[in-house]
């Protein structure tokens, strides 16, 4: 009992990139396999599971991500509880979409396509589903990250660009 507090803890503590504010008639999501520009995620990466824009779940990787009993990622998306407040969790029915936090370089990437092993890609209360990830980072497909995820050619054409900047990050 005491490991799986710490468990819980750890997996949902603020260090995280991803999280959710609760657990209400989750849906449990299982990633059988996931890669980022071709290469396994690693322990410390992320996968943020959304509904549009808000986060209703989060899982880090721990080891590589297999179609094992004990080698896939087990992630809890939250159902919006009609007590809690507008934006806090999905809506049953809402496509599904996934994203990756690569923890060494920093960097969020919005590009992921699942292939369903079972499961239709859209939120089900009490639902499960399986599916296997693949992401395209934007330095992995010959572009740069904006802060904001988007990917394109040149920092200039970031929502967030400074004026006269052509690479966001080097930018005061």
């Amino acid at each position: 009992l005491t490991m799986l507090l710490i468990f819980i803890v750890v997996a949902n503590g603020q260090d995280n990139h991803f999280t959710s504010a609760y657990v209400y008639l989750p849906m449990n999501i299982y990633v059988t396999e996931a890669l980022l520009d071709g290469a396994h995620l690693e322990a410390g990466d992320e996968i943020g599971i959304f509904d549009g824009n808000i986060c209703v779940g989060g899982g880090v990787v721990v080891t590589t991500i297999e179609a094992t009993a004990d080698g896939m990622l087990d992630i809890v998306a939250s159902l919006q509880d009609p007590a809690e407040t507008i934006g806090t969790g999905f809506t049953e029915g809402n496509s599904i979409s996934y994203r990756i936090w690569d923890s060494s370089m920093g960097i969020e990437t919005i590009q992921v396509v699942a292939t369903y092993v079972q499961g239709e890609g859209v939120f089900d209360a009490s639902g499960s589903a399986y599916m296997s990830l693949v992401g395209t980072s934007c330095e992995g497909g010959g572009q740069i990250t904006c802060s904001d995820g988007a990917c394109v050619d040149n920092a200039v054409n970031c929502s967030d660009a400074i004026p006269g900047c052509t690479d966001a990050n080097a930018c005061n």
